[in-house]
């Protein structure tokens, strides 16, 4: 079976230590606000489109296509922020669910 999407990490070979400055002080927080409001907006309509597709798949059998692709772009771009605010990257999150 193939999954939708993978996690992968890459292992840094340096960490830099303003970011972890920065994480200490909660300025990464800040940093991520533009992303958190966002990322509200982008989940109340992955909510829909999962309502949507609870009767796409109840009426014909299929799960929309389009939504999974929202659904799962949606969860990519959280796993970034998280990745980002969790230290295991030091690279800043495009504002993009590709």
């Amino acid at each position: 079976m193939e999954y939708p999407s993978l996690i992968s990490f890459k292992d840094q070979p340096t960490s830099s230590r303003l970011m972890a400055f920065f994480t200490i002080f909660s300025i990464k927080q800040i940093l991520l606000i533009p992303h958190l409001i966002a990322m509200f907006f982008w989940m109340l309509v992955s909510g829909a489109c999962a309502f949507i597709g609870v009767f796409a798949v109840l009426f014909t059998g299929k799960y929309p296509v389009w939504a999974e692709d929202m659904i799962i772009g949606t969860y990519r771009w959280m796993m970034r922020i998280a990745t980002y605010y969790l230290c295991m990257t030091d690279k800043y999150p495009p504002i993009s669910w590709n």
